[in-house]
């Protein structure tokens, strides 16, 4: 025989399940608590007050009851929201993978500026600040916590910002040159792509945003032609894209002086 699940008395009373169980039993006490009144103050009563009293029996109930179904559907979807989000798998990438991506990025970087191989380490632990400082003012513009370094059916992200019906899956890279190669732009949109597929089964009707962070230390002629040339870089996104621009010295400053 199947094991039941059993329901405590906790389960029951949630609020965020029971908008309507809970405001019947309110309407119903006060309808009560009410008609007491009612009756042992009857005699005393006006004509005026008893129809008064009696209206109120009339409408409170309705009047509750109409607030049960405005809020159920204002929180609806919400609620379908949170059981969907404790239904997806999301697992912390490994040490092993956050450490190739690591030297993905600063191998490239390296490439780009020249650097040898005896400054890697420095590139390496600026690169490591600038996407934890970038990361810091994301959650401080958002007000919300990110899910860093994470990944979704082998799917991996630097951060995800999970907001109602929307699900932002964060990249950051450290642009140091005023390009930013094409390879690394489609390789963030299939991830994206792979995303939205994946919510698409669990997260039905949810917004897929890709936001590329690029943490920036530039003169203002370099960084202009990057601005100028990245979002072309996005011909035909698969889900919305939104670009953020940090300049590393001001992070630095905001966060770490």
């Amino acid at each position: 025989m199947a094991n039941r699940k059993e329901t405590s008395l906790l389960d029951f009373l949630k609020p965020s399940r029971n908008y309507l169980t809970l405001i019947t039993i309110l309407v119903v006490f006060v309808s009560l608590a009410v008609s007491v009144g009612f009756g042992l103050s009857s005699e005393h009563l006006s004509g005026a007050q008893r129809w008064l009293f009696i209206l109120f029996l009339m409408f409170f109930p309705l009047a509750g009851l109409v607030l049960s179904i405005w809020l159920i559907l204002r929180h609806f979807r919400k609620l379908s929201v949170a059981d969907s989000d404790s239904a997806l798998d999301w697992q912390i990438m490994s040490p092993e993978r956050q450490q190739r991506k690591l030297n993905s990025e600063v191998d490239e970087l390296a490439r780009v500026l020249d650097i040898p191989d005896n400054q890697l380490s420095d590139l390496r632990s600026a690169y490591i600040v600038a996407e934890d400082l970038a990361l810091r003012n994301i959650e401080q513009e958002a007000g919300l916590s990110l899910k860093r370094h994470v990944s979704l059916d082998r799917t991996d992200f630097d951060a995800i910002l999970i907001a109602e019906e929307t699900v932002k899956c964060v990249e950051v890279t450290f642009a140091l040159s005023s390009d930013i190669s094409q390879d690394k732009v489609n390789q963030m949109q299939r991830k994206a792509e792979s995303l939205k597929k994946s919510l698409s089964k669990l997260r039905p009707n949810t917004k897929i945003v890709l936001v590329l962070v690029l943490v920036t230390q530039l003169d203002a002629e370099a960084e202009a032609k990057l601005r100028s040339t990245v979002a072309r870089k996005f011909p035909k996104p698969p889900v919305d894209v939104e670009i953020r621009w940090y300049d590393f010295e001001k992070l630095q400053q905001a966060f770490a002086a």
